[in-house]
């Protein structure tokens, strides 16, 4: 199997037919992404007769992949008998331009182009469930960090910005505080840290976070 995606593949399609009577079997696929997360998937299955078995897995195109079958621990004596396994491994899947779609106010109809590896079926569905608001800070510090431990080893001081956004909601809803420059990067940032706070008019705390943020329910 050749290790790697084929670009602009979206889909691994995995088919594998036993010639022989297998309990349980499992597959593992693993998809292994740069500076995010592996994408994993794991299924365990039974064959009672020779069949024929389909999986199907979201990839990332360009990407390696590793894929591993195994019987499982508990398949009885069928777990050290020799068994045949034919696998094929197919790619597919439809490709936009664009990693995400937005819908701006202001602007006309979106374009996206989208193409595909072979003849597929694609029929589009939009559907409205989140409101993206970029706001401004109404307040900013720049301050020295206090400690000795705030400067690096060449004696370059360590500074603190702090800014402070406000925003209403007009009923209970979910708010994610997303600052895309900053989240979801720790190694390969200039900034040392990064830390925030959402409170009430009374200064009540609601939620924090740091470099990943999750979304918090706000009341209205």
């Amino acid at each position: 199997v050749e290790p790697k995606f084929h670009e602009d593949a979206d889909k691994l399609k995995i088919l594998v037919p036993f010639e022989e009577c297998i309990h349980i079997k499992s597959s593992n696929a693993k998809v292994i992404c740069p500076k995010i997360r592996s994408l994993q998937w794991e299924s365990v299955v039974t064959f009672l007769s020779p069949s024929l078995k389909s999986f199907s897995h979201r990839v990332e195109s360009g990407r390696t992949v590793e894929i591993t079958i195994a019987q499982f621990w508990s398949s009885g004596n069928g777990s050290h008998a020799t068994t045949l396994v034919d696998l094929e491994v197919e790619f597919h899947g439809i490709s936009a331009n664009k990693e995400e779609i937005l819908l701006s106010g202001s602007d006309a109809p979106t374009k996206i182009d989208v193409k595909a590896l072979s003849t597929e079926t694609l029929a589009p569905v939009a559907v409205l469930t989140k409101v993206r608001v970029p706001y401004r800070p109404v307040k900013s510090v720049l301050l020295p960090l206090p400690t000795t431990l705030d400067r690096f080893p060449s004696g370059t001081q360590i500074y603190g910005l702090t800014l402070t956004y406000k925003f209403t909601v007009a009923e209970a809803c979910d708010v994610l505080a997303h600052v895309p420059l900053l989240n979801n990067r720790i190694y390969d940032t200039q900034f040392e840290s990064q830390f925030f706070m959402i409170s009430d008019i009374n200064k009540r705390v609601l939620a924090m976070g740091d470099v990943y943020p999750k979304a918090t329910k706000l009341p209205k």
